[in-house]
């Protein structure tokens, strides 16, 4: 990594062509009202990212947070920020900060006049010089009159007690209609996702036959092992079907954990691969129910929380349809599944997953700290850009076993937090690393892990 040099003062002009013409005089009367502040140029090389923050309007005890990042030609090659406007890179918090850089006359603090023991502007103001009445300080409130009360029908405003009052007063076959009409509107949703979902499977099922397979050619040892693997882990196209639409919902289907339970999957891949030794240890410890508490537990309630917030502003960013779906079980080789957090959909067929991302960990860390060190332990950053998941890393492992079972060939895996900070990286399908290890996932279920599910379960 390149020597970082931090600039605080003296800043180059940049320049910048597509910044909206409203947002650029808004900008303009922040930047003079001095709301920008703590402004820094991160300098490696040729390029640089420049950091802001710039006060709330509405508040001065909270502020906004502005990147700008600068290529060799002092353009800004891209921009961001956290506010509510900020998606469309086009925010005034933006343009206050261009105003800044680019302002001639932008002194730095040690070269302002002081301004310590300066009298306030209000005891120099000839507006207090004489003093002024009470009633001119705190002028009366201008009478308002009161509304009749008028009949709950004629309210026609849409708030929380309105609705329930009214919800109150409905007749009983107003009651019924609504119940109705909400049975049915969820018996068409729950076909269209069956619908969908059950599309999903069958590409996936057609993308299997176009692409390589790994197999170990360990053959089961015992009789028992094939009886066991015959009844419960061989399995018909139909019932894939079956298990990828009754799965939906995922950690809150039964049928999920069951039929996940007998297989070895995507988020469990690594500890096996990483093994180096001990593994009826580690098929010991597979089969046996653990009961979440603690920082684990912490973790998955934190996931579960913000991923449906997670896939919709990644739809929001991407521009992508995402589809939702259960256990996706690997047609030839039935003892591995994955449970993807999305398909994207492009042009009505799949065209790669997604995986989600929520750490409570780093929540509030930016993926470079002003350190220049990484917060993110998984990902490799070079010239001041993040640029792929470490191999090493479990959520590498887990992406390519979620393209191997589905057959997919890029996977997005994206690290969401819920002041809308995200990290996104697209991951290829790496057939070097899938031959090396599926055969050693394979080996570790026939020679070990099937022992244990006969022990716990029988044939």
């Amino acid at each position: 990594m390149s020597n970082i040099v931090i600039i605080k003062s003296g800043f180059q002009k940049i320049n910048v062509q597509d910044l909206r013409q409203s947002s650029d005089k808004k900008g303009e009367n922040l930047f003079l009202s001095n709301h920008v502040k703590n402004i820094e140029e991160w300098k490696t090389g040729d390029t640089s990212l420049i950091k802001a923050q710039v006060i709330r309007q509405t508040n001065i005890k909270q502020h906004f947070d502005v990147t700008l990042e600068i290529d060799v030609n002092r353009s800004v090659a891209d921009r961001r920020c956290n506010c509510p406007a900020g998606l469309g890179k086009n925010c005034k918090h933006i343009a206050a900060v261009i105003n800044f850089i680019n302002n001639e006359n932008a002194e730095s603090k040690t070269s302002q006049r002081c301004q310590w023991n300066v009298p306030s502007v209000s005891k120099n103001s000839e507006l207090y010089s004489k003093g002024r009445k009470i009633k001119e300080l705190f002028p009366k409130k201008a009478y308002q009159k009161k509304y009749e009360p008028v009949e709950l029908d004629n309210i026609n405003i849409v708030c929380s007690l309105s609705s329930m009052l009214k919800s109150a007063r409905a007749t009983e076959s107003s009651k019924t209609a609504n119940f109705i009409i909400r049975e049915l509107i969820d018996t068409v949703v729950d076909k269209v996702c069956t619908r969908n979902c059950l599309n999903l499977y069958r590409h996936f099922y057609n993308y299997h036959n176009s692409l390589n397979i790994y197999v170990s050619s360990v053959p089961l040892k015992r009789i028992l092992h094939e009886i066991f693997y015959e009844n419960n882990i061989t399995i018909s196209l139909n019932e894939l079907d079956s298990i990828c639409v009754n799965t939906r919902g995922q950690s809150d289907s039964q049928i999920w954990f069951a039929e996940r339970a007998i297989r070895i999957s995507a988020s469990r891949a690594h500890t096996i691969i990483a093994r180096k030794s001990k593994f009826h240890e580690l098929a010991d410890a597979m089969t046996t129910e653990k009961h979440m508490k603690g920082k684990g537990l912490k973790n998955v309630l934190h996931g579960k929380r913000n991923e449906g917030n997670a896939r919709e502003f990644y739809k929001k960013i991407t521009g992508y349809d995402v589809e939702e779906c259960g256990l996706v079980i690997h047609s030839s080789q039935p003892w591995l599944c994955a449970s993807p957090d999305g398909v994207v959909i492009v042009d009505g067929a799949p065209k790669k997953l997604l995986e989600i991302k929520c750490p409570v960990s780093i929540q509030n860390k930016q993926v470079l700290n002003k350190q220049g060190k990484l917060t993110h332990p998984y990902f490799e950053f070079h010239e001041n850009k993040v640029q792929s998941l470490k191999q090493s890393h479990a959520y590498y492992t887990q992406c390519q076993i979620l393209m191997y079972c589905t057959g997919l060939l890029e996977c997005d895996f994206f690290v969401y937090f819920p002041n809308l900070e995200y990290s996104l990286l697209t991951i290829a399908r790496d057939e070097a690393f899938l031959s090396q290890f599926i055969p050693k996932l394979e080996i570790f279920y026939v020679n070990y892990y099937i022992s244990k599910l006969i022990s716990k379960y029988g044939i």
